[in-house]
């Protein structure tokens, strides 16, 4: 008889996980009708995290990786209005699942950028050379360019149409005349130090010139550059971010407002941007 009133006993009994819900829910219950909402979190906090996985494995993480997850995420993220724990969503899991679809912006089509190269042109950027630059590998000064007779200038035009056309830099125009020039109060000793100043052929500087025009007279026809950008455009100069960052600060200062400006000097940039 003692054996089976015990059996009868276990079996009313609730389950450990059914018991640890009911225990918390009613501490939660009785919190929300006093008016203790504040100590909601707290009561979730009690609960073992054993009792929670077993009572609701969907929501809950393995005892292992509680500590874990308890670091990373803070407290505010714990709704204390839900009857059970909630882990909130991490935020790489509101980004957009699919790339935004914008359209496209094509370039328009002109031939102007690999359309032949003329004798007038080749002669046009010969003369815009400095007498007084340095030279290249092959050591050949400016004023010879320059002085060069009509039959020279079409048999150079011609070798530019064909680098063109075959989309081929000639090796002998990449190779350069390395020069040192050391900054500054810096070592002069420490390569580190010292300002490399490469040297090029003048032919290769003209053909590259020849196409570097091409290409801004094209960026600039089709407003494909950012009006911030500044430097290497014609017609403009530091004079020009000088007087906007002046107009801006005055008019924010008429506002009684603050700007903020940033300043960057980075190391060796040629090298690391």
């Amino acid at each position: 008889m003692p054996a089976r009133s015990s059996a009868r006993g276990r079996k009313g009994e609730e389950p450990p996980e059914k018991a640890s819900t009911s225990k918390m829910l009613s501490s939660m219950t009785l919190a929300k009708k006093t008016g203790e909402s504040k100590t909601l979190p707290s009561i979730v906090k009690r609960t073992p995290t054993a009792e929670l996985s077993s009572s609701n494995s969907r929501v809950s993480s393995p005892p292992h990786q509680q500590p874990l997850r308890r670091h990373l995420l803070p407290k505010t993220n714990r709704p204390p209005n839900l009857k059970t724990p909630c882990i909130t969503k991490p935020r790489w899991s509101q980004l957009p699942s699919q790339p935004p679809n914008h359209p496209l912006r094509l370039l328009p089509e002109d031939d102007s950028l690999v359309v032949e190269v003329l004798p007038d042109e080749v002669e046009a950027h010969i003369k815009l050379l400095k007498s007084r630059k340095a030279t290249g590998p092959d050591e050949l000064k400016a004023p010879i360019f320059k002085n060069l007779p009509r039959i020279v200038i079409v048999a150079l035009t011609a070798i530019f149409n064909n680098c063109m056309r075959v989309h081929h830099f000639p090796l002998a125009w990449k190779h350069a005349t390395t020069v040192m020039i050391p900054k500054p109060g810096k070592d002069p000793t420490n390569p580190l130090s010292c300002r490399p100043i490469f040297l090029l052929n003048i032919a290769g500087k003209v053909f590259e010139k020849i196409l570097s025009t091409r290409l801004k007279n094209f960026l600039e026809i089709n407003n494909l550059l950012p009006p911030e950008q500044f430097g290497f455009r014609s017609e403009r100069s530091t004079i020009n971010p000088i007087l906007e960052f002046y107009t801006d600060t005055t008019r924010h200062a008429n506002l009684k407002e603050h700007t903020l400006a940033v300043f960057l000097d980075i190391e060796r940039a040629f090298d690391r941007v």
